[in-house]
């Protein structure tokens, strides 16, 4: 009979291989992009779009509206557009490339030729790199729990935990989750080279995960003190070696070489800064909208994970394991603060937000790390967490990024004071769009005659005569302030003399 551990691996292999093969690939988020630049790569080796990537882009799309972008995309490129796509544009040389680094798409370049000979759908590519992130993290979690048994149960919260909605994505959102987590695992466990290979490929993707560099040894040194009961200074002086320094560094220049690439073809360290975020949206607002937010928040992705987190540290006695919390949510904060700084706050996800199944994941990597640690492995605890996880799982499946979750909208109902959502996931979810946010914007939900929340900026001068009436004044005293000039009105609006809402307001659909 096989041991344990080559046993798990195969039964992994196997599950993962199924998976595969019954499932769609998806392609939401930056998939144009992504499919665009995978394409390219492997037709020609290079990330530099042409026609003829496009045209076999069209030719492998099955659904008329991505044949249509494509055909789009390639007659702006015909004309020599700057941005045939948004996410696309020339370089310097003449070249049309994504704004996004090519590393994901370079790992699917490969499958996704040998998947085209075969005659299986190419752009399952995206697929098979996410399922070969997952078969590492597994391999990880199996040497950090000791047992096949409680490896599939940490799998499982991992998918439980957001991955889920994101696993057939050609996108990256999955693989730097799982790489995350199996890097952290891996370097705690004393194997920092192959602990950095995942992390800073995702790096290469997602910026910020270059942090992993910096907390990575400060998570070991926590690890040794709660493990093995070291003092920190011999914990510090175990970590501090060469080889943790090196593979440090490794992840640090991985993270580095789309930075060198940009400012080679653009003359920018990154155009994703440039065009796609503004570091004055990183504040208290988008902090709570981050992490509580009811739609798309860590709250939707992480609540069973954050109780278990609370329950350890009442009960968990393993000696300095606050070093690992520390240094978990100082990892944590540094992956999300960047990403709070997104222009496009409320895009295309899968219930939580797309930033937050791999940013957050650090707390999933602390209730592992005391999972490990506990003396006795609290069977009922675990059922319970994933119990309640995959019910938070079926209620973010239950809605679109251009609705309110349904906890959003008992919210609402009847608490709509408790509740002010970042101005753009009102908007959006308000009218069912996905778009911009014109100043003169009044919009009443669910409806002007009975609003229970209204949204309007401060500089639109016709919203007091909207909302109150012609030459009725508006009663902003009770006005919830929000960020860049958006207020909210909880209830109907406070007129005086006493007016009622015009025909200029936006109804909520």
């Amino acid at each position: 009979m096989p041991a344990p551990f080559p046993r798990f691996v195969l039964s992994l292999f196997i599950v993962l291989v199924v998976i595969f093969s019954a499932t769609k690939v998806k392609k939401g988020g930056d998939f144009p992009e992504y499919g665009l630049t995978a394409i390219a790569l492997s037709q020609h080796g290079t990330p530099y779009i042409t026609l003829d990537d496009v045209d076999r882009a069209i030719a492998l799309s099955h659904e008329a509206g991505f044949r249509d972008l494509f055909a789009t995309v390639r007659a702006n490129m015909a004309q020599g557009d700057e941005v045939p796509l948004p996410g696309l544009i020339r370089s310097r040389d003449g070249q049309y490339l994504s704004i996004h680094f090519f590393a994901y798409p370079a790992m699917a370049a490969i499958p996704l030729r040998v998947l085209g000979v075969l005659g299986v759908d190419p752009f399952k590519a995206g697929q098979v790199v996410n399922l070969l992130s997952v078969f590492v993290l597994g391999i990880a979690c199996y040497l950090l729990l000791g047992s096949a048994r409680r490896a599939w149960l940490a799998l499982a919260l991992f998918l439980l935990c957001g991955a889920l909605g994101y696993l057939n994505w050609f996108s990256p959102e999955v693989f730097s989750m799982a790489a995350l987590l199996s890097g952290l695992i891996l370097f705690c466990l004393g194997r920092p080279v192959a602990a950095v290979i995942l992390p800073g490929l995702a790096a290469m993707q997602n910026p910020p995960l270059v942090f992993v560099a910096l907390f990575a040894p400060l998570l070991r040194a926590g690890w040794l003190m709660a493990a093995d009961d070291l003092h920190w200074r011999a914990a510090v002086q175990r970590t501090a070696t060469r080889r943790n320094v090196a593979a440090c560094a490794m992840l640090a220049a991985m993270a580095g070489v789309p930075v060198l690439f940009s400012l080679w073809h653009f003359g920018e360290p990154s155009l994703i800064a440039k065009f796609s975020s503004d570091p004055g949206l990183i504040g208290a607002s988008r902090f709570g909208s981050f992490f509580f937010d009811p739609n798309q928040g860590v709250i939707v992705a992480f609540p069973a994970v954050a109780a278990l987190l609370l329950w350890q540290a009442w009960t968990l006695r393993a000696r300095h394991i606050a070093w690992i919390a520390v240094a978990a949510i100082g990892l944590m904060l540094a992956l999300a603060a960047p990403a709070m700084s997104t222009v496009n706050w409320n895009s295309g996800a899968a219930g939580p937000m797309r930033y937050v199944v791999w940013a957050a994941s650090p707390l999933l990597f602390l209730a592992l790390a005391g999972l490990a640690l506990a003396r006795r492995w609290p069977a009922r605890a675990v059922l319970v967490v994933l119990l309640a996880q995959g019910a938070a799982m079926w209620h973010a499946k239950g809605y679109d990024y251009t609705e309110f979750s349904p906890a959003a909208a008992w919210l609402l109902r009847t608490a709509p004071a408790l509740y002010n959502p970042d101005p753009e996931i009102f908007h959006d979810r308000a009218l069912g769009i996905d778009g911009g946010m014109p100043e003169n914007t009044v919009i009443a939900w669910p409806d002007s005659r009975h609003p229970r929340k209204i949204l309007y900026h401060e500089r639109h001068p016709g919203a007091a005569a909207i909302l109150c009436g012609q030459g009725a004044i508006l009663d902003d005293s009770d006005v919830v302030r929000m960020s860049r000039g958006w207020r909210y009105i909880n209830g109907a609006p406070r007129c005086s003399p006493a007016g009622s809402i015009d025909a200029g307001v936006s109804e909520a659909r």
